[in-house]
């Protein structure tokens, strides 16, 4: 709620003052030191924890941050209107089970995947206080890129790359 009243926030100064704004609408975003799921994520993979998404079939996008700062660098640079929305995100939008494999490889370790049933999986994070990390782990995200690419900008590193980086491994690419 605060972010869309953020953002009519900024409309309203946009239409008054004439002054540019690109409201940057990202989805998970990763990098050295980000915390949350992503965080969880990492520190499961260089265990060797057993994680339980292996059945999951979902579609999602994710955003480096190295990829976010060079969007935010391109939109300074760039004449636009008075308002614009970008939806922004790696290039490559994955299953979560691919997302762990890559996270898995930029560690230098095994995926450690298992199937589970989506409902047993829904009902064990909920019995583990984090019920919404459900649609995060098992929903589907996929963004639209399109207004973004238009702008003129492409994302400068892919998404194993970015995960390279952020887990510590010295880029590939």
């Amino acid at each position: 709620m605060s972010k869309a009243a953020a953002e009519t926030g900024l409309k309203a100064i946009a239409g008054q003052t004439g002054i540019q704004v690109s409201i940057v609408r990202p989805p998970l975003i990763y990098g050295r030191g980000a915390v949350g799921n992503f965080q969880l994520l990492i520190r499961a993979v260089r265990r060797g924890v057993p994680l339980p998404f292996a059945s999951i079939r979902n579609r999602r996008a994710f955003l480096g941050v190295q990829n976010l700062s060079s969007f935010i660098a391109h939109r300074l640079t760039a004449v636009g209107g008075n308002l614009e929305t970008f939806l922004v995100a790696d290039n490559e939008q994955v299953s979560t089970p691919e997302f762990v494999r890559q996270i898995a490889e930029a560690v230098g370790k095994p995926a450690r995947l298992v199937p589970a049933p989506e409902l047993l999986l829904r009902g064990l994070l909920k019995l583990g206080g984090r019920a919404e990390a459900g649609n995060s782990l098992i929903g589907s995200l996929e963004i639209d890129m399109s207004k973004a690419l238009a702008s003129g900008w492409r994302p400068e590193l892919s998404q194993q790359a970015g995960l390279q980086l952020a887990v510590g491994a010295p880029r590939q690419d």
